[in-house]
């Protein structure tokens, strides 16, 4: 089938212009976003979508993020769309995603004393090498899950951030592959600290123990995180892992009470303390992988209470 056939620009509805588009869902994340959309939209013709039927289907969406999150999908697929001169405009620009005007709840950062539990619970288990990476680094989990041996360079220290895995669901069968960075700026290079240095040199020698044990999958080879029989791991292996960890870490430490945490509370733990710590904010932009500076200040750097009053303390006597 051909997506750029002119001749019958009506045949073809949003659906398929997902499948057959160009366009496919890159993670499992965006799967999950569009589901929200597929009973309202997925059966309607492309030539028939306008602002009218696609604000009244975000309408009945449950809360302003995830219209906010539907409507960035949503252009990006129309997007496509227009590029492979099947729609003419993208009518998705013109969405309202803000209805409720909910506040935003600000993004909580872990604690020191909760990071610690973290790590001696998960020690010696796979999860392990995963949060110190991620709060060692800050990289998103499929910049982690899709490092390969030939990014790490251990004589110079550093870490080349070059792609991510991503998965595609093909009915039923899980498809892996790598993925180039969305911006120039994801392309990058983080220096290592002793501490993931020393992480990643014993991850080596379980992965080496691992692909004596079992052949990986074609292309995958190289990965730096596995399954014990070799395979990438899924994100949802990694939300699952913290689940039991989570649960595991409140029944040993009761006074602790554990929120559940995502992979990108890592992330957004690892930029912020780089804050409090006196790291330059375009030195962190850069770090992550951000466009901007804007972005990089509005989304991650969010100060704990503690900075708010050793900073306070530069101007007299806090109480």
């Amino acid at each position: 089938m051909d997506c750029n056939n002119q001749k019958r620009p009506r045949k073809w509805s949003f659906l398929v212009c997902i499948l057959f588009g160009n366009v496919f869902l890159e993670m499992f994340n965006d799967i999950f976003i569009y589901n929200r959309l597929r009973e309202s939209l997925g059966w309607r013709k492309l030539s028939k979508l306008n602002l009218v039927i696609l604000q009244d289907a975000f309408n009945e969406l449950a809360t302003d993020a995830m219209r906010c999150d539907c409507k960035a999908l949503l252009v990006d697929i129309l997007n496509r769309a227009v590029e492979s001169d099947l729609l003419v405009k993208n009518v998705a620009f013109g969405i309202n995603p803000i209805i409720d005007n909910e506040e935003k709840e600000e993004k909580r950062v872990l604690t020191d004393e909760e990071i610690d539990v973290i790590l001696s619970t998960s020690k010696g288990g796979q999860l392990y090498p995963f949060f110190v990476l991620g709060l060692g680094t800050g990289m998103r989990m499929g910049e982690m899950l899709g490092l390969t041996w030939d990014c790490v360079d251990f004589e110079n220290g550093m870490i080349y951030v070059r792609k991510t895995l991503c998965y595609l669901p093909n009915n039923g069968v899980a498809i892996y592959e790598f993925h180039a960075p969305k911006t120039k700026a994801g392309k990058r290079e983080i220096p290592m600290t002793r501490e993931v240095r020393d992480v990643l040199l014993e991850q080596k020698k379980w992965k080496d123990r691992v692909a004596v044990r079992h052949n990986p999958r074609v292309g995958m080879e190289n990965l730096v995180f596995c399954s014990k029989t070799n395979n990438p791991i899924h994100e949802s292996n990694i939300r699952g892992g913290i689940r039991y960890l989570v649960q595991k870490m409140n029944r040993e430490h009761p006074n602790l009470q554990m929120e559940l945490f995502t992979p990108h509370r890592l992330r957004h733990t690892f930029a912020t303390k780089a804050i409090a710590k006196g790291m330059r904010p375009k030195t962190l932009q850069k770090l992550l992988g951000h466009t901007s500076l804007k972005m990089t200040m509005d989304l991650y750097c969010h100060v704990e209470s503690c900075t708010l009053k050793e900073e306070m303390a530069l101007l007299g006597e806090v109480v």
